[in-house]
């Protein structure tokens, strides 16, 4: 067996493990599953949102722990995303939450998601879209 062929088999075994592992990760390619509106303000959007992720990441068992989400900051005062605090593990679920400041009263809510819970997180989310 020559090098080349070495090089090739490797490369024939390992890319559709690569691809495997890069399907789990949700990419922003610039569509969101779902967006909203709000005519909130962009702290009390994101104040509704992590309250709704987190009520509807709430478990009722100490086999599988609550998952509860964190806003970060990408441009401060007007770009905020939220996420799960924790890993998500193995469990297939990968979403954030972009927040953007319209203006004083108006919050575009885009939300991204590939989950089996899409249309129930969309629902949990959907209050903090309207007052």
């Amino acid at each position: 067996m020559t090098g080349g062929t070495s090089s090739l088999r490797w490369l024939g075994m390992g890319l559709p493990l690569l691809l495997l592992a890069c399907a789990h990760e949700l990419r922003d390619d610039g569509r969101p599953d779902r967006v909203w509106a709000s005519p909130r303000g962009l702290e009390a959007a994101k104040t509704c949102a992590i309250r709704a992720l987190d009520e509807f990441g709430r478990t009722q068992t100490a086999l599988a722990p609550s998952v509860t989400h964190v806003a970060q900051t990408i441009e401060p005062g007007k770009i905020y995303e939220v996420r799960p605090r924790q890993a998500l593990g193995t469990t297939g679920d990968s979403y954030f939450l972009r927040l953007e400041k319209i203006d004083d009263h108006i919050t575009r809510m885009s939300f991204f998601v590939r989950s089996p819970w899409k249309g129930q997180m969309i629902a949990a989310l959907a209050p903090c879209g309207r007052r």
